[in-house]
């Protein structure tokens, strides 16, 4: 129970950015009663851990420059373009921006791209390194598209509102969203159209 207790409260002060925080749990035997203990909780949040650098290997296609500026809440803390963006290391932000990195890549067509490798690595006492490795794997491209099963709208049509053309780069972020975020797009094509 005491293990348990120290693992959650070591996880709280990690996800607000004090890694490096201490746990302590110390049990008081109650005088008289030899059945109940007093447990008293001594928590060192010590200073929030930063980012100190960023390493980046295995990508030629985006520069080490713009898959730091894709990646939101981990930065790097002299980064003076960053200014204002958050600088302490938090575990659970820094998975999601290791998945925005594949998202990028994903938009310009890789979409086989993945992080082969990442730590982290205590610099000093208040800050980490953070090292990347990527393979971008190859680019793709839209060979073709075959509508199958429409009865209301003709291919061509539903091409056109697709707007994504044969030959052109496979844009995966491109395509989720004229898919299935914008549910609207063919009512509104031909409201545009005067058709509805």
């Amino acid at each position: 129970l005491i293990n348990r207790a120290k693992l959650l409260i070591k996880r709280h002060f990690d996800d607000k950015g004090f890694k490096n925080a201490e746990v302590e749990i110390v049990e008081k035997v109650i005088d008289g009663n030899k059945d109940q203990v007093n447990v008293d909780v001594v928590i060192d949040k010590k200073e929030k851990v930063k980012v100190n650098q960023i390493t980046i290997d295995g990508n030629t296609i985006l520069s080490d420059k713009k898959l730091k500026r894709v990646m939101k809440k981990t930065n790097e803390k002299n980064n003076i373009l960053e200014l204002f963006n958050q600088k302490k290391f938090v575990e659970t932000d820094y998975e999601d921006d290791l998945n925005r990195i594949i998202e990028k890549y994903n938009e310009y067509g890789y979409r086989d791209a993945k992080i082969v490798a990442d730590s982290v690595v205590q610099f000093d006492e208040k800050t980490v390194d953070v090292y990347i490795t990527i393979d971008e794997g190859k680019k793709y491209y839209i060979k073709d598209i075959n509508w199958v099963g429409n009865t209301l709208y003709s291919s061509q049509e539903l091409s056109n509102v697709l707007g994504i053309l044969p030959g052109e780069v496979y844009n995966q972020k491109l395509l989720n969203e004229r898919l299935s975020e914008d549910d609207d797009a063919v009512s509104n094509y031909y409201m545009n159209k005067g058709y509805l």
